[in-house]
C-alpha cells in the first residue's frame, strides 16, 4: 500500500497550464539552456525570497516556485495553501522525484519535439 503524499494532483491543472506555456515560449523562441526539462522545485524562490515577493500570503494563498535549475529568471508561480506549501518543504525529495516524472510524461506526451530527458 502506497501512502506517499501525492504532491501533483493538487496543483496539476496549474502545472499544465504553466507547462504549457513554458513550452511555447521555449519552442518559438528558446535556446537549448531554457529547455523545460530543467525545471525543478526553486527553494530559494519558494522558501526564502517568498516573503518579499509574495508580502500579503495568507493561510489560504502562499505559492511555490518551479524554476529553471540553468537560468534563475526562468520560473512559474504555483498557488498553493500554507499546509501543501510546508509538506513541500519538509519532503523535497519526494515533491521532487513526483514533479521529475510529471514533467517527463507532460513533454513526451504534449511536446514531443522538445527532450524529455
Amino acid at each position: 500500500m502506497n501512502t506517499e503524499f501525492d504532491y501533483i494532483t493538487p496543483i496539476k491543472k496549474q502545472l499544465d497550464e504553466k507547462l504549457s506555456e513554458v513550452c511555447f515560449i521555449f519552442m518559438t523562441i528558446g535556446t537549448s539552456i531554457e529547455t523545460p526539462r530543467y525545471y525543478n522545485l526553486n527553494w530559494m524562490k519558494t522558501f526564502k525570497e517568498d516573503k518579499k515577493i509574495n508580502p500579503f500570503a495568507t493561510k489560504n494563498c502562499h505559492f511555490i516556485y518551479i524554476g529553471s535549475t540553468q537560468i534563475n529568471d526562468l520560473f512559474f508561480k504555483v498557488k498553493c495553501k500554507e499546509d501543501y506549501k510546508e509538506k513541500v518543504r519538509l519532503n523535497a525529495s519526494d515533491f521532487w522525484k513526483q514533479f521529475r516524472e510529471y514533467r517527463t510524461n507532460f513533454l513526451l506526451k504534449n511536446c514531443p519535439t522538445i527532450n524529455a530527458y
